[in-house]
């Protein structure tokens, strides 16, 4: 079979397919679905056609989904979802005997079949001793991995004993991960389509960090965050609470992240403090996807709604979350300095909201924007008096401006610093923030003269370009 005007079949080798408007081999049309044979990406193959009529013009095919029968878990009861699915019966014991893993990570293709065994040791475990293994104990580690090895003797015992030593934690991002795979499998048996995961295991044993916790320190306390210190520790569940988060958008991006933060207890503590900015309102196209917004909300600012529902979620957020409305960019994240000689008309150009002292009371940005204009950096401007000398800050780095000495260090520039100014009416309009390795030029008439100096971090009088 071969495609007019060289269009893509796009089928597969394996595929099914029928036919209609079939001129001359009129046993097509209509036919029981035949399996494909991929020749290329214009022509396949439908197997031996010698019984037909000979073929004279035309034809149009359709790809026909197969049923597909899996051997899936079962409870007595032989399931037939839709003609596109049929489960059939499988005893649990063969199916753990022999199971068909659903790879989440093909960097970690041997994780899968450790974690069965580990989790069927977990079983065995509990049953015996009516409790789940102790954080991070040794004793409960190795009888873990025993049972595993007995079940599998081929498995990697670091990631069983990683198992054992977490058993007793529960994170509140995993679980919105987890709970996520459930519901698309819910709405798959629901409905009959698609194909159901088989054995799915998840780990991001990634996520722990370089210096693990000891048993000493992943003890429960009696509070909300015992699961989540039996992972991390309580040193780490110190830190997050004190932690200073600025969220830029609180739409769906933005409603996922604050309801984790509250979860996990981050800014709860005494020097925590969690910064919102979102200008948009609350419309109902919102209702489906935001899931902290109600019907009742709509009309009010995202920032201020869903930081009144996380704090609701967690009380101990309360006092330490913040609200704002204004985008993050050159028109608010800047300290304006004008002297009286400067033109009136610059005294307006920008907000003193996210500026030096805003960024430096803060620990780390969270970008929860949803399109990519809005993701790319803004720049930087600072506006000062030309004759009036003036400090910048850029990262880590502090310069200072003054008459003609400008100078900015980028993080991103592996140490190499560049700046650019350009100069009128006794003002610098001084920019940074762009991707480049150099910062942007201001092209204007209004502002011909610009000026570079180049070093690294030695504040040098600029040059004209």
């Amino acid at each position: 079979m071969t495609c007019l005007d060289e269009t893509r079949h796009g089928l597969e080798d394996g595929d099914f397919v029928t036919f209609r408007e079939v001129q001359g081999m009129e046993e097509l049309n209509g036919c029981e679905p035949r399996k494909v044979s991929v020749k290329g990406p214009y022509t396949f193959s439908i197997g031996d056609t010698t019984g037909l009529g000979e073929y004279k013009t035309g034809g149009i095919f359709t790809q026909v989904k197969m049923p597909k029968i899996i051997d899936f878990v079962s409870f007595g009861t032989r399931l037939v979802c839709d003609t596109t699915l049929m489960i059939a019966q499988k005893p649990l014991k063969d199916s753990l005997a022999s199971p068909e893993f659903f790879i989440t990570d093909f960097a970690k293709f041997d994780r899968p079949a450790a974690l069965h065994a580990g989790f069927q040791a977990l079983s065995q475990f509990r049953e015996q001793h009516e409790r789940l293994p102790r954080p991070r104990n040794a004793e409960d580690a190795a009888e873990i991995v025993s049972l595993a090895k007995a079940i599998d003797g081929d498995i990697d015992e670091k990631i069983v004993q990683e198992l054992s030593f977490q058993s007793a934690g529960e994170l509140a991002p995993i679980n919105a991960v987890v709970g996520g795979f459930v519901a698309q499998e819910v709405l798959k048996a629901i409905s009959g389509k698609f194909t159901p995961a088989i054995h799915l295991y998840f780990d991001s044993l990634e996520s722990l960090p370089d210096e693990l916790p000891t048993e000493a320190d992943t003890q429960p306390l009696n509070s909300r965050y015992d699961g989540q210190i039996a992972v991390f520790g309580k040193r780490f569940q110190d830190r997050i609470a004190n932690h200073r988060q600025f969220l830029v958008g609180a739409g769906a991006i933005g409603c996922e992240m604050l309801k984790n933060w509250s979860m996990m207890g981050v800014a709860t503590g005494p020097n925590g403090v969690v910064h919102v900015t979102d200008l948009d309102t609350i419309e109902k196209s919102n209702l489906n996807r935001q899931f902290l917004f109600r019907a009742k909300d709509l009309g009010n600012f995202k920032s201020e709604v869903a930081a009144a529902a996380v704090s609701d979620m967690n009380p101990e957020l309360k006092g330490h979350i913040f609200t704002k409305q204004e985008a993050v960019g050159a028109a608010t994240e800047s300290r304006l300095q004008i002297h009286e000689r400067s033109p009136p008309a610059q005294a307006d150009i920008f907000l003193d909201i996210y500026n030096d002292d805003f960024f430096a009371g803060i620990d780390g940005v969270t970008n929860a924007l949803d399109n990519v204009a809005a993701r790319k950096p803004s720049p930087t401007i600072f506006v000062v008096d030309y004759f009036t000398p003036c400090r910048a800050i850029h990262g880590q780095e502090v310069y200072h401006l003054r008459e003609t000495s400008v100078g900015v260090g980028n993080p991103r520039n592996q140490g190499k610093y560049t700046s650019r100014a350009s100069v009128h009416h006794g003002v610098i309009l001084f920019v940074s923030g762009s991707s480049r390795e150099t910062s942007s030029i201001v092209h204007s008439q209004e502002f011909p003269e610009c000026y570079r100096s180049h070093d690294r971090g030695t504040l040098l009088p600029l040059q004209p370009s």
